[in-house]
């Protein structure tokens, strides 16, 4: 990641995980150069574009969004990143060859919802919905590739784990992630989903235990739509709670040639 924990930025200026029309999820208005103007107008001051990098054929489109950016005359800096993932039963989405031309990557360990990559978690019983939620997680922070892991400890509605299995993780079993994200600079994301309140009180001591780890954040609201863009500030109280200042988050910046300014 070309990022800096020293920047003059604050969290409350940054979006850092948006998808464009070129993820199945984003809708057709979801342009980079909507997008952009989007945000500028919010008075965002950083973005980064993470469409999904979770089939085969979604490489094929990477090259048209890059296209765009160095198109795209952009009043602030966009970071062109991508968002990867983690297939059973422990198969990350991305390799050190197609890494290197992104600013900022981001990879989900948790996209249970997708009925055809997790099916087979239908059959498991609870310790074993467990271990493969904190094996795939643990296969996220052990590659060197990965620069924050996207809505940690967040399951969907309609997933094929419950959401009260997060209940269950102690310390002790969280612990070795932690030390494997902090030991490859892997940031965990705060988005709107950090706040669900299904996930309460799961997500609030799991989100500490790493706070107290000394981890890296950063903000981002998944967006899928313009409507939904840069919509962070419910975060306040949440990112207070856990002690963090602007110094505790990183900033992607985009590459020379990834984005005309």
């Amino acid at each position: 990641m070309s990022a800096d924990r020293r920047s003059p930025l604050s969290w409350r200026d940054c979006d850092f995980h948006i998808h464009t029309y070129h993820s199945e999820c984003g809708t057709a208005e979801m342009i980079p150069e909507a997008i952009v103007r989007r945000a500028h107008a919010i008075g965002l001051k950083a973005i980064a574009l993470t469409d999904h990098l979770e089939l085969d054929h979604h490489r094929d489109y990477f090259p048209i969004l890059r296209k765009e950016l160095r198109r795209l005359k952009s009043p602030i800096p966009v970071a062109y990143g991508c968002e990867a993932t983690v297939l059973p039963p422990r198969r990350v989405t991305i390799d050190a060859e197609f890494a290197a031309q992104f600013d900022h990557i981001l990879c989900g360990y948790n996209h249970f919802h997708n009925i055809e990559h997790v099916e087979h978690f239908y059959d498991l019983c609870d310790a074993e919905k467990k271990a493969e939620i904190l094996g795939m997680f643990q296969a996220a922070v052990d590659c060197p590739l990965i620069d924050a892991i996207a809505h940690p400890f967040f399951v969907y509605h309609g997933s094929a784990m419950r959401r009260d299995i997060y209940e269950g993780i102690t310390e002790k079993e969280i612990a070795p992630i932690l030390e494997a994200a902090l030991r490859n600079d892997i940031a965990f994301e705060i988005s709107p989903k950090a706040i669900d309140a299904d996930l309460k009180p799961a997500a609030d001591r799991l989100y500490r235990l790493a706070a107290d780890a000394g981890l890296s954040f950063i903000v981002g609201s998944d967006s899928h739509i313009l409507a939904s863009l840069g919509k962070l500030g419910m975060l306040s109280d949440f990112i207070e709670s856990l002690g963090l200042d602007d110094s505790r988050f990183v900033y992607p910046a985009p590459k020379p040639g990834n984005c005309s300014r």
